[in-house]
């Protein structure tokens, strides 16, 4: 009796690569997302439900791997076939995989892949997607809570960083849809995050200067060569030359504010090191401290009452 799904989601047939076998595998219907957003890395964000938790399609006998791989011919698919599947004998069934995943499973499913791609003939730049796209899921897990997942994911885009450095050297990047420039964006992108601003910094120079690079990747890259600037020479003013703590990233919103709150904030930030933005994520990050009840408001004017006595003592 198959098991009954969320309507977002779909069953699809495949083929297991190894065994020759159809299955089904569960796909998100594309009605059922949309991005909202992008990380500097590229890393979406969705509303509604995530399609990589569903990406890497697990065959009953274990083998993970992205759809694209699927549809590759076996003869040209395997680097190391039998190695594979002795590989595959040793491990424990995934059949948990095949049906609705979590967050935690679907990084489990990108693991696997991961791994498994060693045995493949694949090229560096998709090892190095596949390991960048685990990253964001193992910090999605992060911000969760699961501090365990902070350590993975550092080692996955160290993963990422080594492979797209090997595939720009020598690999034909030009077919991807991010291209050569993107890769390079990446790199420098990458090498930023781990406090290595100099290397960070000439490889955003190259990109800037790239004329086949796009325009929206040369605007990123500008924007996040001055935000590697600013990192490095506070790390020369301190004397210390660390990796940068993990970033938040902002997102544009699109609440209103009464005209005369813009203006008081206006005037009170005038002569403040602070900007309006600053004050405002700074209050908020004091709510989501406070573990504040929501459910006790049930208007603006019952908000602002609460404020007043807590702010008067």
């Amino acid at each position: 009796m198959p098991i009954e799904i969320p309507r977002e989601l779909f069953w699809k047939t495949f083929k297991d690569p190894i065994t020759g076998i159809e299955f089904q595998g569960l796909q998100v219907k594309s009605s059922a997302y949309s991005i909202r957003s992008r990380d500097p890395d590229f890393a979406p964000r969705y509303d509604g439900v995530n399609p990589l938790w569903y990406s890497v399609i697990v065959s009953p006998v274990g083998f993970a791997a992205e759809e694209q791989l699927y549809k590759r011919s076996p003869k040209l698919l395997f680097r190391d076939r039998d190695e594979l599947v002795a590989q595959l004998r040793g491990m424990p069934p995934q059949n948990q995989l095949m049906g609705i995943r979590d967050l935690p499973m679907a990084c489990q499913a990108f693991t696997l892949a991961l791994t498994q791609s060693e045995f493949l003939r694949v090229p560096k730049y998709e090892q190095a997607g596949l390991a960048l796209k685990a990253s964001w899921l193992y910090r999605d897990w992060a911000e969760q809570g699961y501090e365990p997942a902070v350590k993975q994911a550092e080692a996955l885009r160290q993963i990422a960083l080594q492979k797209y450095e090997l595939a720009y050297e020598k690999e034909d990047t030009s077919k991807l849809k991010i291209g050569g420039p993107g890769v390079g964006y990446l790199i420098a992108e990458l090498l930023r995050e781990l406090g290595r601003f100099d290397d960070s910094l000439r490889w955003f120079s190259r990109i800037v200067t790239d004329k086949s690079a796009t325009g929206e990747v040369k605007r990123m890259a500008r924007l996040q060569m001055d935000t590697c600037r600013e990192q490095r020479e506070q790390a020369l003013e301190t004397g210390t030359y660390s990796k940068p703590v993990a970033e938040r990233y902002k997102e544009r919103t699109m609440h209103q504010l009464y005209r005369d709150q813009v203006g008081w904030l206006k005037r009170g930030i005038k002569d403040s090191e602070l900007g309006e933005s600053d004050f405002l994520r700074g209050l908020l990050d004091g709510l989501m401290k406070s573990e504040l009840d929501f459910t006790q408001f049930a208007s603006e004017e019952q908000v602002t009452e609460w404020f007043l006595k807590r702010l008067k003592g």
